[in-house]
């Protein structure tokens, strides 16, 4: 859900809205001793492979940047560009997108916090 409500957030700044709550952030949780760091291909780091499906997906997602997951999945180009063209085709329906808005939806309400709960999102979520 914590990913959810980033992404939700997120796309609503980039769409012009904004954040109503004026007060500071919470406190940074620290990493637990003994848990790994995801390794990410940054696109400065990426091959021209790599950059090639990023810059595809940046297109396809009508974002500035590359989510974190895809980063991650950078990882294994063999993999990753072979199963960049199916998800690509998912994300391209018009049910995703359906749920992509049913889901940003209560992320832009709850952009004037403090957080009031999961009873703010539908159940397709």
């Amino acid at each position: 859900m914590p990913y959810l409500l980033m992404a939700s957030l997120a796309r609503l700044l980039l769409e012009g809205g904004v954040w109503q709550n004026g007060s500071a952030p919470g406190n940074v949780l620290e990493r637990q001793p003994g848990v790994a760091k995801p390794v990410l291909i940054e696109p400065h780091h990426a091959d021209p492979m790599i950059a090639a499906l990023y810059a595809d997906i940046r297109d396809t997602l009508g974002l500035p940047f590359v989510n974190t997951d895809y980063r991650a999945f950078a990882r294994w180009p063999s993999y990753f560009s072979a199963a960049w063209p199916d998800l690509k085709a998912a994300i391209q329906t018009s049910s995703y997108v359906d749920l992509t808005r049913i889901c940003a939806a209560p992320g832009a309400r709850l952009s004037h916090f403090p957080f009031e709960g999961d009873r703010a999102f539908p159940a397709q979520c």
